[in-house]
Parts: C-alpha cells; structure tokens; sequence
C-alpha cells in the first residue's frame, strides 16, 4: 500500500474508528492511541490487511480487539462506570440546554450497557451498520447483533424512562 493509498484510508475511517473506540472506552486518549495502534498495524501488516476480505470489518474488528485487550490488562478499568467521563463526546456537543441534559442522559444510557450490547449499539446508531456488518465485526451472527440491538435498547428505554416522564409531566 502506497502512502497516498494508507492516507485515504486513513481519511476514510479514522473518524468513525474513533467515535467506536470512544464510545467503547469512553477516554479520549485511549480512544485516540487505539485509532492509532490500528493504523499502525494495518501499516505494519499490509500484506494480511490486503488479504483481509472487508476493510470496514476488519478496522473495526481491530479497534474492538485492542479495546478488549487493554481492558483486561488495565487494572484501572475494573469498573465499567470508571471508564466514562460525564461528558465524553460520543454524542454531538448542543446550545439547547434540553438538549444537552437529554445527551448526558443517553450517554449514561449507554455507559450502563455490557460492552458487547453497547457495541452493537454504537455500531448500529452511529457508525449505521447492518447486523451482519456488525456481526462480523463482533465475531457473531447477524441474529445476534439484532438481538443485542434490541436488548440495549430495552435497557436505554428503561434508563431513560424517568426523563421522558418528567418531560411529559
């Protein structure tokens, strides 16, 4: 892969490839070093990365991978709640003050979700995935990832609830 080929696709993913490890680890500088360690896989692996059969799947795939990876080797990240700031940017920064109290809600919403939920989720949502992109990613079937897709949303809706009913009342 030439330099021009490696910056397109760096240009391509590298944006959405961060939302995904953002969303996941909820810290800008791991979401930030994971993007990176990616790229400098796919720059060290080339010949692998030009055999692998779809760049999305594998990009992410790698993301999650790592993500997991220093999970389990990060004493720091025991708890799931210890992973995320109040404010982590998965969510588009907003002037409504509404609006802004409705995002902090989703993204503890989302905060709350096992990691192989909130991953679909994010994928789903954010990154517009079908569950069979997902599935690959995520190393499961399609039915799986739709199934997760929907137990997270049950668990979003549950979370959400007590905002929608003081918006109501």
């Amino acid at each position: 892969m030439d330099q021009k080929s490696f910056e397109a696709l760096y240009d391509r993913w590298a944006e959405a490839l961060y939302r995904f490890a953002l969303g996941l680890a909820g810290h800008e500088d791991i979401a930030k070093d994971i993007v990176q360690e990616t790229f400098i896989k796919v720059a060290k692996n080339q010949d692998f990365f030009k055999k692998a059969r779809e760049e999305q799947s594998y990009l992410f795939k790698t993301v999650r991978n790592a993500l997991l990876d220093r999970s389990r080797k990060d004493s720091s990240w025991k708890k799931r709640g210890e992973r995320w700031g109040n404010d982590m940017g998965l969510i588009a920064p907003v002037e409504n003050p509404d609006k802004h109290e409705f995002a902090t809600w989703l993204e503890r919403a989302l905060a709350e979700l096992p990691e192989e939920q909130r991953s679909v989720a994010i994928l789903h949502l954010w990154e517009g995935m079908t569950f069979a992109e997902i599935g690959k990613v995520c190393k499961i079937s399609g039915n799986t990832a739709a199934s997760r897709y929907r137990y997270a949303l049950d668990k979003m809706r549950d979370q959400l609830r007590p905002l929608y009913e003081e918006i109501k009342s």
